[in-house]
């Protein structure tokens, strides 16, 4: 049986509720502060407390993306058709109670195109809420080229390095690298959230482009990776790469041991060349009459070999006794598809019957005063 005082504090109650402001509150879970990964689940909360002059008030769940509001939920029916948006709503108990209402919108597995603001609608009073959605990059090109691709061109053209990355919900970083060498300063990246149209959804995501560097390709490029580096927060680096195959015509360059030859001793001369694609056609011009000898003969006592040493091809002419025929120049000439360039050096007779290779070397005696003077000052040195 009621009492008075129960009578009392229920018609207290009822009409605090009457007179009570309606109030609005939303929330999400987890809590998306920092972002969720795609294909985490979502909860978003609309807690409403209506006054009586409220009590058919209409509540709504809309999503907007660029100034694109789309109605999701109205008073706990579904309004999209989409299999992972799914809705409930809850009433508070006892009288009191009934003006307690929550309304849940709930999303399944999240992807980019859920990432955005949201507001719950009750009548005038708005609340946002924003369901922050972290999705990798989708796109990653280069150029026109194929991940992988290996690219031929000639040295001192220049290579299109445009870089694009699409897709993801937080703004990109891209690098550009030439070897391993970031080359990104050079040029100016832009980056600009794009809208687009899925499961009747409107989402945004990121699109950041490097547009129009251009790199000078030389020799010293051949074999580089160039790559484009894009980079999302909570996200692996992606990478899209070509190999390059940098044609050029030979380089050769050529020098001899340094060392004073006496008598009729030997002589090693070493002329070193970069090429791409091979030389065709490779020979010594020697000093008697014209004669030729190619990379890898003997003739009138010199021995012409050719070694590989990593990108450089080693062409050595060793000639076993030094005699006057041998004096003169030597021309190694070298060609292939791109070009031709060639080497020379010199083998003239010195003083004292020393032999050099375009180098001149102090007398025996010179050499033997040097020497003695060094002597005397280390001494001296000592001493003091």
């Amino acid at each position: 049986m009621l009492t008075a005082a129960t009578l009392l504090a229920t018609f207290l109650s009822l009409i605090t509720a009457t007179f009570a402001a309606t109030t609005v509150a939303v929330s999400t879970s987890p809590d998306a502060t920092s972002g969720l990964l795609e294909g985490a689940d979502a909860q978003l909360r609309c807690f409403v407390n209506l006054d009586l002059t409220d009590y058919d008030l209409k509540v709504k769940w809309v999503k907007e993306v660029d100034g694109v509001e789309t109605v999701i939920t109205s008073n706990g029916d579904l309004l999209v058709s989409n299999s992972r948006y799914s809705v409930h709503r809850t009433v508070g108990e006892g009288l009191q109670g009934i003006l307690d209402r929550g309304y849940y919108l709930n999303i399944s597995g999240v992807k980019a195109v859920d990432a955005g603001s949201y507001f719950c609608k009750a009548g005038p009073r708005v609340i946002q809420t924003v369901l922050r959605v972290l999705a990798p990059i989708s796109n990653l090109t280069m150029a026109s080229y194929s991940n992988g691709e290996t690219v031929t061109v000639d040295a001192g053209t220049t290579l299109d390095l445009s870089c694009t990355a699409m897709g993801s919900t937080t703004r990109p970083d891209l690098e550009v690298y030439v070897g391993e060498t970031a080359v990104t300063k050079q040029f100016s990246i832009y980056q600009a959230a794009v809208a687009f149209q899925d499961e009747g959804l409107t989402g945004s995501t990121y699109t950041a482009t490097i547009s129009n560097p251009t790199y000078p390709i030389n020799r010293r490029d051949n074999g580089k990776r160039l790559a484009c580096k894009a980079t999302v927060e909570r996200f692996p680096v992606q990478t899209y790469y070509i190999e390059l195959d940098v044609k050029f015509p030979p380089k050769v360059n050529c020098e001899s041991d340094k060392q004073a030859i006496r008598g009729d001793s030997g002589m090693k001369v070493v002329c070193r060349m970069t090429a791409n694609p091979n030389p065709t056609e490779i020979y010594w011009s020697l000093p008697t009459d014209g004669e030729t000898v190619g990379a890898q003969e003997m003739k009138n006592g010199l021995v012409a070999t050719k070694n590989l040493n990593g990108d450089i091809t080693e062409f050595v002419l060793n000639i076993d006794k030094i005699d006057k025929s041998h004096f003169g120049e030597y021309t190694i000439y070298v060609k292939n598809e791109k070009g031709d360039d060639m080497g020379r050096i010199s083998i003239l007779e010195a003083p004292n019957g020393q032999t050099s290779s375009g180098y001149q070397f102090l007398p025996h005696s010179h050499l033997q005063l040097v020497l003695l003077l060094v002597t005397v000052m280390l001494r001296l040195s000592h001493q003091g």
